[in-house]
């Protein structure tokens, strides 16, 4: 089919925001247009443009109509965008006495624009504003009852996102869990759909509720080692607490406040003790096809626990265990930006290399990943000093170069305690895949050498360290 003679690319030097911007009050010209974004939505219209330098344009047209004398087009819709593809070009139109921070922010974000620039944007071009208004108004003025453009609520946006192979939240696996599980009455069942999902988030989020209700969250998953009868009562009685035509996210807005919640509660919850009977571990997120995508990797081994409740009736629950023999180093799931080309080159050998035939050469490539990360981390936040020409060169161990970085990642606040708690007690620990006896053990001594398992595990204990560090690394880069 042929594209429509209407769809043309255009340059984005012939593009002029639309000074009667329905966001805001009219305008006379382009200059005030952008300085209304710039009032208005300018840390919005930053990380919008952030986007874009990260991970190009969207594909859907902007909406433009011809200017009076034809020469160049104005934007009906997309004015957003094209307000943050102007400022990342040419960062000189934001008014630096007015504007200072914006300013320094978009200039360097330019320089990381100029490598990839994007010049001119594919635009629908209508005959005129009455014309282009029709179209407008289906897209920002609600369903007008269906015909418009429907929002997504928060539960939708996470099958979506799940669909994509993204990890399901924390929140999500609650509900997944309660939803399905035969010890919650179909009364709480329904009151899931109507809670606040950033509520039931926030609270989940906090590790000390979870401790009180018997629940763990291990490398993006929720588990628990305590009957099911009695999770699903924890978690009811918190879906029960938010759903009170009264609840205010005030009242769990800090952790005072979450501990504060929760005592008001605890009459009504489990106890959970050493003492208290435990069971296998298992996952909360059942398999439901109705919520999440299930399809799963053929590589992983899925097995069926057997769960011991309260009442000692031994009923075998389909779940999904803990996959402990994937294929690769890396999950495909685990998405790390990672700044310096050599080793994010690294990074995609150790999501394909199968680690059941390359067992070795998996164990000193991830060995090489993460010095190379540290050492990368070390160099762009300089904490080695001046004299110092690269961290390969600086003479410290791994374990020292390791405990640096933890350090300066937890003086920074960028970590939560408990993943520098974790990294902490790895590299004190000889045996573990920080100890520079290991990695040395795997490449120098021919008689000792790690199992599959052994590498997942290890990298399982570090990914959210080394998905931090390079966050960082990217956002340090970005604000130099």
């Amino acid at each position: 089919m042929a594209i429509e003679k209407n769809y043309k690319q255009i340059l984005l030097s012939r593009l002029i925001l639309n000074p009667e911007n329905d966001r805001f009050e009219p305008v006379i010209n382009e200059r005030e247009a952008i300085e209304m974004m710039l009032q208005k939505l300018g840390t919005k219209i930053y990380n919008l443009a952030y986007d874009i330098v990260k991970r190009g344009l969207s594909k859907k047209p902007f909406y433009v109509i011809p200017s009076d004398d034809g020469k160049k087009y104005i934007v009906k819709d997309g004015n957003r965008r094209t307000t943050a593809l102007k400022l990342v070009a040419h960062p000189q139109l934001i008014d630096k006495n007015k504007y200072p921070e914006y300013r320094k922010r978009f200039e360097r974000l330019h320089k990381f624009f100029i490598n990839k620039p994007i010049k001119s944007v594919l635009c629908y071009v209508y005959l005129d504003s009455n014309e282009a208004d029709q179209w407008v108004e289906l897209e920002h003025t609600g369903e007008q009852k269906g015909v418009g453009v429907v929002s997504w609520i928060p539960e939708q946006i996470q099958r979506f996102n799940t669909r994509r192979g993204k990890k399901i939240k924390i929140e999500m696996q609650a509900l997944n869990f309660i939803r399905n599980s035969s010890f919650v009455s179909s009364d709480i069942k329904e009151k899931t759909s109507t809670i606040s999902l950033t509520n039931f988030q926030r609270i989940l989020s906090d590790a000390f509720i979870r401790e009180r209700l018997g629940l763990k969250w291990v490398n993006s998953m929720l588990l628990s080692d305590y009957p099911e009868n009695e999770v699903a009562k924890g978690l009811c009685c918190i879906i029960n607490e938010i759903a009170k035509p009264d609840f205010s996210v005030k009242s769990i807005y800090t952790v005072k406040d979450r501990m504060q919640f929760i005592e008001r509660i605890s009459s009504s919850l489990p106890e959970f003790s050493d003492k208290s009977s435990k069971v296998d571990i298992w996952e909360l997120s059942y398999e439901d096809n109705d919520y999440f995508n299930n399809e799963t990797n053929e590589d992983t081994s899925i097995n069926n626990v057997q769960i011991n409740l309260d009442n000692n009736d031994n009923k075998e629950v389909g779940k999904k265990a803990i996959p402990i023999n994937r294929k690769n180093v890396i999950p495909a799931k685990c998405l790390i930006r990672i700044t310096n080309p050599k080793v994010n080159k690294i990074y995609k050998e150790l999501q394909t290399l199968d680690i059941n035939k390359y067992t070795n050469c998996a164990s000193i490539v991830l060995r090489v990943f993460v010095e190379l990360s540290i050492d990368t981390y070390l160099e762009t936040f300089q904490l080695l000093g001046e004299q110092t020409i690269s961290a390969a060169n600086s003479g410290r161990s791994l374990h020292d170069k390791v405990s640096i970085v933890r350090s300066n990642m937890t003086s920074r606040k960028v970590m939560d305690d408990a993943t520098s708690k974790g990294i902490r007690v790895m590299t004190k620990k000889e045996d573990s895949l920080w100890s520079i006896k290991t990695f040395h053990a795997y490449v120098h001594n021919n008689i000792f050498a790690p199992t599959p398992t052994d590498i997942t595990t290890a990298w399982d204990n570090i990914e959210k360290f080394m998905v931090i560090l390079w966050h960082e690394i990217e956002q340090q880069l970005i604000n130099k």
